[in-house]
């Protein structure tokens, strides 16, 4: 992938112009998200070199109203994260190019140097080793989600992440 794909909305789900019939946008909110207003939309960033992978990521994330950035493999990612400002990223651990620990790892001493506040990574795996999730803590993840991913358990993650609840955020 060359250029990042970004997406908020119903265009999450299927990709440009295409309603994505099984989720609107708001409607872990009701009506409306914490966040109508486009300049305090959080943006995630999907780190994921499987297109099926990534496109689950947005199903998933999709009725959180969050503003979606894609990169395919881990050095893709640290450039865009270079470029520009995320809420969260959410990074999958085994990738060609440059695997997630050392993505995440690259993003910590970016910060550090750069004087930026740390952002939340949230590393996503298949394998459920306690051996992956400590490599995923020990390189700087703040979570570790094993695939498949769970719809619950991720929204729950990417909530505590972005320092919201669902109770707050419906209230």
């Amino acid at each position: 992938m060359s250029d990042p794909e970004r997406y908020h909305g119903e265009e999450a789900a299927n990709g440009p112009g295409v309603a994505n019939s099984l989720a609107k946008p708001g409607d872990a909110w009701g009506s409306s998200t914490p966040w109508d207003q486009d300049a305090t939309r959080p943006c995630v960033l999907v780190v994921e070199d499987h297109a099926i992978n990534r496109r689950v990521v947005r199903l998933i994330l999709d009725p959180l109203g969050l503003d979606v950035v894609e990169a395919g493999d881990g050095q893709e990612g640290l450039t865009l994260f270079q470029q520009q400002h995320f809420d969260l990223v959410l990074m999958d651990m085994l990738m060609p190019v440059m695997d997630g620990v050392a993505a995440t790892m690259a993003i910590r001493e970016f910060e550090q140097s750069n004087g930026r506040q740390r952002t939340p990574v949230i590393m996503l795996t298949a394998n459920s080793s306690s051996d992956h999730q400590s490599m995923s803590l020990k390189g700087g993840a703040d979570n570790h989600i094993v695939k498949p991913i769970d719809r619950e358990q991720l929204v729950e993650a990417v909530l505590e992440a972005l320092n919201l609840s669902a109770d707050a955020a419906l209230a």
